[in-house]
């Protein structure tokens, strides 16, 4: 349903459709569908100009990667180094050079167990520092313009993760 309604060109309900299936995927404890869903709703608020919102929403989705990447590193390290290349990228889009950094040197380190002549700079370039430092420059001065559904529907995202998060540690 989200995608047809992104493609309809229905941005704001995509938004909530697509929060509504990421919060499903956490209840059934799928942290990379869920972050999928994220990330496209990230997208739908960024095409509208919703730059701070989709910034949260992109950080979110690089957290659920990368904790997923921990919890399948046993299971599978292609999927691991999958997950952490996903973590990596929306911490970048969500101007989280800390973040972006975590997932860049724990998928070096586990690229590197599988071939010791890894180029790190061949794998995950990090961008100039400019390039970041302008991007949240351009996020955090945008005004909070958040209409009061897209905070409803943000928050309620967040708690949904925060529920299952605390249900799976349990």
């Amino acid at each position: 349903k989200a995608n047809r309604e992104e493609e309809a060109g229905n941005l704001f309900k995509a938004f909530l459709l697509y929060l509504e299936d990421a919060s499903e995927y956490m209840k059934r404890g799928s942290l990379a569908r869920a972050a999928l869903s994220c990330s496209c709703a990230g997208n739908c608020m960024a095409n509208q100009g919703y730059l701070y919102e989709a910034s949260q929403l992109y950080r979110q989705t690089a957290m659920l990667y990368e904790e997923n990447a921990d919890s399948v590193i046993g299971e599978s390290v292609r999927e691991s180094l999958w997950l952490l290349r996903e973590a990596y990228q929306h911490f970048l889009l969500a101007s989280a050079r800390d973040g972006a950094e975590r997932a860049f040197n724990k998928y070096i380190s586990l690229a590197k167990r599988i071939s010791p002549f890894v180029e790190e700079e061949s794998m995950l370039p990090l961008p100039s520092i400019e390039k970041e430092v302008e991007a949240a420059k351009i996020t955090k001065s945008l005004p909070n313009r958040q209409i009061p559904e897209i905070a409803k529907a943000i928050e309620g995202f967040l708690l949904s993760i925060e529920r299952a998060s605390g249900s799976t540690n349990t």
